[in-house]
């Protein structure tokens, strides 16, 4: 359910989802309004939130601000692609999205105009701010730490992708409720010949939470796991690599 559209023109979206974590979500706009000088649109998608998130989000008065309700959890993947079809429905000629996730942090002032920066040096269609290593399993074990190493994909939280990109290939593939969403998309990316980047410095701080997979969150992870290896299977596992930018 529609609540609210910005009534501005901008070239750059920032699409966020919430699910409760109210005390979270209200640093993070915080923070995202008080270190954000570039000119940007906000659409939050809130997953039926049930401890105030929608009451608190329903107060503010950004004139950049988007809402959007849904009236059950549809997910992480299905809740970015709704979030992404209202960008093109708004004002103005978007030219690049932003997808981050409600507990990553802009502590750093300046902090969107150095994630845009890092993609035209580096000359890249698409850039994140965590980059991934995968097993010949298509597992992924390890987040890379140093710029002159090779990465398989990078994390959506973060991502930040010419809305070309989307227009030619598409969205993020519904088939996975949450997880594998994001190398699944960079895999499609460097199919179509577009360029993937990994942004080495560390402009959003993304807050420790549970990475165990147990319970619930393993049971949507190996579903994911299983129909990413089916989907991809004999393919053979990119290596991306950026410039050094200092």
């Amino acid at each position: 359910m529609l609540i609210k559209k910005r009534n501005i023109e901008v070239e750059l979206e920032i699409i966020v989802l919430t699910y409760n974590n109210l005390k979270i979500t209200k640093q993070f706009i915080s923070l995202l309004y008080k270190n954000t000088s570039q000119k940007f649109g906000l659409i939050i998608v809130d997953n039926n939130s049930t401890d105030g998130t929608r009451e608190y989000l329903e107060d503010l008065d950004y004139e950049n601000l988007s809402l959007i309700f849904n009236d059950r959890n549809e997910g992480i993947v299905s809740g970015r692609n709704l979030g992404y079809k209202l960008s093109q429905e708004s004002i103005g000629d978007v030219k690049y999205i932003v997808f981050l996730d409600n507990d990553q942090m802009c502590f750093k002032k300046g902090w969107l105009e150095n994630h845009l920066e890092m993609m035209k040096k580096q000359d890249v269609d698409l850039i994140g701010v965590e980059a991934w290593q995968m097993k010949k399993d298509f597992y992924p074990f390890r987040k890379i730490k140093f710029i002159n190493e090779k990465f398989s994909y990078v994390g959506c939280g973060g991502m930040m992708i010419k809305n070309e990109v989307i227009k030619n290939i598409g969205l993020f593939d519904e088939r996975f409720f949450i997880y594998f969403e994001d190398p699944d998309f960079c895999f499609r990316c460097k199919d179509a010949g577009y360029r993937v980047g990994w942004n080495n410095l560390s402009v959003i701080d993304h807050q420790k939470h549970n990475l165990r997979l147990d319970g619930e969150r393993r049971k949507y992870f190996m579903e994911s796991w299983k129909k990413f290896r089916e989907k991809w299977k004999n393919y053979k596992i990119p290596e991306f690599s950026c410039k050094v930018i200092q």
